[in-house]
């Protein structure tokens, strides 16, 4: 959902009933809840991927990794325990570079963050064209300190708008930008610890020059876009990167024909849906705020949900209570991650205050 230029600066019912486990995911910081699902009754096990390398489930289990729901579908279904858990996550303005407002999220709530995600752009004003490099040494600290690393990689000038001819996907597409997508490539590659990349995200708004109702672009650009990006990571054999497909919610301005725009169970991993509660919508709950995607996605898709972004504005009189429905909703709705949005902007403060991480440690940290 559009929230203006602040994200330049870069997120069970089963049988035999198991024991709640909660881990957190940080995406930029990304605060992610997750329980235990039984993988049978939630048809998960299904959804792994065919392409899970041994390699990749070698450095998992050498690794400092928390085994959450996300890192755990790197893994063949037996070596699971048949149990998939939801991620709770936490976006921050510092994205994956440092991890101090993490730990003090994990500190308020009581809990080990498992992912941390930032923005990415592909291009960047001159004093500042590093911060659009493949960063290498911040993902290796997080991967040091127990993390997943998640880039959300916007495919634009993060200086410059909507209109952007020089970023239309017919340009990635025509392998304009094929040196510096390889470069990333092989540069996760050398990498060699898992990774998830959020692409191209909200892609069914007007905000992004990437979307196909803007900057010059035509119907069906955008799955060929993303299948040219998804195509040059295969060619180079990457196998530790986890691609997420993320609309935005429908209605508020984001169309609701998605079909075209999803790039086929082949080029997609995971599907992230984006969505924010606030007085301008009504403050919608979250049933009533990503039901109608999440309806519209199950039946494209078969791939794992997760809750890419959101946030609730304080202007939210029920802030405290659409928190607690939010996760207890995404809890029961298979949804596998749910990542906050923590950053005050110039339109809506979605920053976690003390009774919403209060609200988060109970959910986490259940009375017996």
């Amino acid at each position: 959902m559009y929230k203006g230029t602040f994200k330049n600066f870069f997120l069970a019912k089963t049988t035999h009933r198991l024991p709640k486990v909660i881990t957190l995911a940080v995406s930029s910081c990304l605060l992610v809840a997750m329980v235990s699902i039984d993988a049978s009754a939630s048809g998960f096990g299904s959804r792994d991927s065919n392409s899970a390398r041994s390699d990749v489930v070698s450095t998992l289990e050498s690794s400092n990794l928390q085994l959450s729901g996300l890192v755990k579908s790197w893994l063949p279904v037996s070596s699971i325990d048949a149990q998939y858990r939801l991620d709770l996550g936490l976006e921050v303005k510092t994205g994956l570079w440092d991890v101090a407002p993490v730990k003090s999220v994990e500190s308020a709530i009581g809990h080990k963050i498992s992912v941390v995600m930032g923005y990415i752009g592909w291009s960047y004003p001159a004093r500042e064209s590093y911060a659009s490099e493949f960063p290498t040494a911040q993902l290796e600290a997080l991967s040091n300190e127990g993390y997943l690393p998640e880039i959300t990689w916007e495919p634009w000038d993060a200086s410059s708008g909507v209109n952007q001819p020089h970023y239309s996907l017919a340009s990635i597409i025509d392998g304009a930008h094929d040196s510096y997508i390889r470069s990333w490539a092989e540069a996760a590659k050398a990498y060699g610890k898992p990774l998830l990349i959020r692409f191209a995200e909200e892609m069914n708004g007007t905000w992004s020059p990437w979307s196909e109702q803007v900057n010059g672009n035509s119907p069906g650009e955008y799955v060929q876009a993303w299948q040219h990006v998804h195509n040059i990571f295969a060619e180079d054999a990457v196998t530790n990167v986890k691609w997420i497909w993320s609309p935005n919610v429908v209605g508020s301005g984001a169309s609701s024909d998605l079909a075209e725009l999803y790039p086929g169970n082949a080029y997609v991993d995971y599907v992230g849906i984006d969505g924010y509660s606030y007085p301008i919508d009504g403050c919608p709950a979250a049933s009533e705020l990503f039901g109608p995607t999440l309806a519209i996605t199950s039946q494209l898709s078969d791939r794992p949900v997760m809750i890419a972004e959101t946030g609730i504005d304080s202007a939210c009189s029920s802030q405290t209570s659409l928190m607690a429905s939010l996760l207890n909703w995404a809890a029961n709705s298979r949804i596998i991650a749910l990542t906050w949005f923590d950053r005050d902007t110039a339109s809506a403060d979605y920053s976690l205050t003390s009774s919403l991480e209060r609200t988060m440690h109970s959910f986490v940290s259940p009375s017996p």
